[in-house]
């Protein structure tokens, strides 16, 4: 069999993202650097509309990888925005988004056509 990956995904493609306790190491850093507390974050966030909390900040920056290893794209990249980074400066996939003649060419591929 034959594994496809793709890379490029445009981001308002994707609910969810694979999550490591590396990238939550970067994210606690980042945040130490600009001498921001949890709950600041925490708080920054929620005004930009997405629900968080001081311990979801915990969680994210301490991830034990326990059960579910995924988190919001849309939570991340709203804590991206509160310390002014990108999501491609820790994250190993960087999303770009497809031209529509590519897209087309992509959900037109089918599994037998692949050896």
């Amino acid at each position: 069999m034959r594994e496809i990956v793709m890379q490029g995904i445009p981001l308002d493609l994707v609910s969810r993202i694979d999550w490591d306790q590396e990238y939550g190491e970067f994210l606690f850093q980042q945040r130490e650097d600009k001498k921001l507390s949890r709950e600041e974050v925490a708080q920054a966030i929620t005004g930009l509309g997405e629900p968080c909390s001081q311990q979801l900040i915990h969680k994210i920056e301490k991830w034990k990888g326990k059960g579910d290893r995924s988190v919001s794209l849309s939570l991340i990249l709203k804590y991206c925005q509160i310390l002014g980074i990108e999501l491609r400066q820790f994250y190993p996939v960087v999303a770009q988004t497809f031209s529509y003649p590519l897209l087309q060419k992509i959900s037109s591929v089918t599994v037998e056509q692949f050896p």
